[in-house]
């Protein structure tokens, strides 16, 4: 190239690829074919075969809400691992069928599986079914055989209600080695002692502060749902022992002690069979012992052919009864039930219209009463239950009542319906002062401020919906009056207290109100305890009476206090109580704590599925 004339000469500059030049391109093209595009083939390849993101997510998060659901199922311990084939998960609808994977539109419903393994918690993985080695059955056996051939139905828990315990028949020995595995959630944090499953010990025990407390106090904090491990090993050929207590949420404590008895016996909702105020509000959905390293014990919750409540073993094939005074619940939900009318069933079981035709036995159903006109009640019939045990358990929004009986109420316009009236069994865990003004006036009152507000919002809306407004009679007497009726008409009299020259009112219209004195005295009717009857200062046991022949007394408690609804008439701050002896007092102090007895008027509309009104098996309220 060159310049002419001061212009490029570009004819000379023009010059093509030599052939040679153009095969050595195309071969080295050729070459980056042989090496690059099977990488890129290979990579597409396998990138249509991974599951795309959004799907990996959507299956992993049904496979986790399946394993909530069905927690009982998967056990919480180290290197366990469950298959779960998602066409499963389709089937109990928790996807939709077909699931397809997005980067290739393939349909996945039969041919992969969540594999889950539990380590320190769930970790969930979707694979080929072929490569899960441990396939899950989806669910257990519906049924359980014992050796006699009765049949137990599983459900997913049984809920303790309070003072109860399931007898396990494990003895631990203090030479041996154990361990406990349950699986449990704790319901309610009380302020009494309570342990969900442990050692027959007085230094084992949760407190209210959610803590697992011996001579030193162990974190243990929390409702959530958990499995707690428990660990005994013994040194010095059983002078003294460890124990080590870890949860899957991470808690841990540990302690050393010399203290252990030749034997103790292992239970299941509370921790000493001997001391009544050891309590434990929880749901048990499954639990293991081991002794010495093998396997005694492998409970799962069942019910009998009767609906009743048992731990089902299923090394020993018996199934294990609650042997305390509470009782045990469970999800009614799951069982082919039909429901029944609560009121028809009571009444139609119901002893002979008149009380004076009592005999021994009767106490377990209701009997007649009938009373005279009263200044604000017309004359009336109903029925009580009587007695120190009678089959009056029932279960409304999943906690135990009592029925009182059946009455005829005023609705707060002056139109009296028939209704079923309960207490609540035991009272309300919260003691509070009746007032703290101290008037006792009930309209203004802790108790009823208490009752109509904290308490009645805790209750689900279902059960709202059959407590129907009543008309309380609030009037009271000076002194106790001697005998049952007279008491009644005390009440329902128009006698109050009158201060700062205005009367108190002499009824109240309302949802929740606290028992009448005549309530508690009409349990003790004759043939069951006559001297408490027929003269209610006589019912201490200094007078030869007996006030455990009450089965309110025995449901609050022998020895404790509690308030009632009717206001004594000696002054501003007095109220009838229920004395620790068993008589009644109308000097009861209104700024006291006691337990407080609520009680409700339901319709006789109320339906029940299971229970024959037994501790056992109570009554069992359910909405459809």
């Amino acid at each position: 190239m060159y310049k002419e004339n001061g212009m490029v000469n570009m004819k000379e500059s023009k010059k093509g690829f030599t052939l040679i030049e153009i095969l050595a391109v195309v071969a080295i093209i050729g070459l980056l074919f042989i090496l690059v595009i099977p990488k890129i083939t290979n990579s597409l390849k396998n990138k249509k075969s991974d599951i795309d993101k959004t799907t990996n997510n959507i299956v992993t998060l049904a496979a986790k809400n399946y394993v909530n659901s069905n927690i009982s199922n998967f056990s919480k311990e180290d290197n366990n691992v469950f298959c779960l084939p998602i066409s499963t998960l389709t089937k109990k609808g928790y996807l939709e069928s077909p699931v397809k994977n997005m980067t290739d539109d393939k349909d996945i419903t039969n041919s992969k599986s969540v594999k889950i393994t539990y380590d320190d918690g769930f970790k969930y993985e979707i694979v080929d079914k072929k490569d899960c080695s441990v396939v899950y059955t989806p669910e257990e056996p519906k049924e359980y055989t014992d050796n006699n051939g009765n049949k137990y139905k599983r459900i997913s828990y049984i809920e303790a209600t309070g003072t109860q315990y399931i007898d396990t028949g494990v003895y631990a020995s203090k030479t041996e080695p154990h361990k406990i595995v349950a699986d449990f959630q704790l319901t309610k944090l009380t302020s009494e002692q309570q342990t969900v499953i442990g050692y027959d010990l007085n230094d084992a025990k949760i407190t209210s502060n959610g803590y697992l407390q011996g001579n030193t106090s162990y974190p243990y904090i929390g409702l959530n749902r958990r499995t707690l491990t428990l660990e005994y090993s013994t040194t010095d050929g059983g002078a003294s022992h460890f124990i080590t207590m870890d949860t899957d949420d991470g808690q841990h404590a540990e302690r050393s002690s010399t203290y252990w008895p030749a034997t103790s016996l292992i239970t299941i909702f509370t921790n000493s069979k001997n001391i009544a105020t050891r309590m434990a509000k929880a749901k048990m959905f499954s639990a293991k012992i081991y002794s010495n390293g093998e396997l005694v014990r492998n409970f799962v919750p069942t019910v009998d052919s009767n609906y009743v409540a048992c731990m089902f073993d299923k090394v020993t094939k018996e199934c294990f009864y609650n042997v305390g005074s509470g009782s045990l619940l469970y999800d009614y939900s799951e069982l082919d039930l039909h429901s029944k009318n609560l009121y028809t069933d009571i009444y139609a079981k119901k002893n002979a219209d008149n009380i004076s035709n009592y005999t021994s036995g009767d106490t377990k159903e209701m009997y007649k009463f009938s009373h005279g006109a009263t200044s604000q009640t017309p004359a009336l019939t109903d029925y009580r239950y009587i007695g120190d045990s009678p089959n009056n358990y029932v279960t409304f929004d999943d906690s135990l009542w009592r029925i009182i009986g059946v009455f005829d109420v005023d609705d707060g316009t002056g139109n009296y319906s028939r209704r079923i009236k309960l207490v609540k069994d035991g009272g309300l865990t919260e003691s509070i002062p009746y007032s703290n003004d101290p008037i006792s006036t009930w309209g203004i009152s802790n108790a009823e401020t208490y009752l109509n507000g904290t308490f009645y919002n805790s209750i689900s809306v279902s059960f709202k919906s059959l407590i129907q407004t009543s008309r309380f009679y609030l009037s009271g007497a000076v002194g106790v009056p001697t005998a049952q009726e007279e008491l009644y008409n005390a009440e329902r009299s128009n006698t109050t207290y009158v201060r700062y020259g205005v009367a108190d009112p002499t009824y109240w219209d309302g949802k929740i109100g606290l028992m009448y004195p005549s309530d508690y005295l009409y349990t003790f009717a004759y043939g069951v305890e006559n001297n408490c009857y027929s003269d209610i200062s006589k019912c201490k046991s200094d007078y030869n009476g007996d006030p455990t022949k009450s089965w309110i007394n025995n449901s609050v408690g022998v020895g404790k206090y509690t308030f009632f609804i009717t206001a004594g008439t000696y002054g501003k701050n007095y109220m009838f109580i229920k004395m620790n002896t068993g008589d009644i007092s109308s000097y009861g102090t209104a700024n006291n704590t006691h337990p407080l007895l609520a009680a409700i008027y339901i319709s006789t509309d109320t339906k029940y599925i299971i229970g024959d009104g037994s501790r056992q098996k109570p009554y069992v309220i359910y909405f459809d």
